[in-house]
């Protein structure tokens, strides 16, 4: 029971910062794809 436990502690922690790094890499890549769509029109 214990490791399952750990496990999904581990694995709720592992989500946040997962979704935080996708979201500062969209934020980021997001005004690129403005510039170059604007570039290609």
């Amino acid at each position: 029971m214990a490791n399952i436990t750990q496990e999904a502690y581990e694995t709720l922690g592992l989500y946040p910062s997962i979704t935080l790094i996708v979201g500062g890499f969209l934020v980021a890549i997001l005004p690129l794809i403005v510039q170059i769509s604007v570039l290609l029109t």
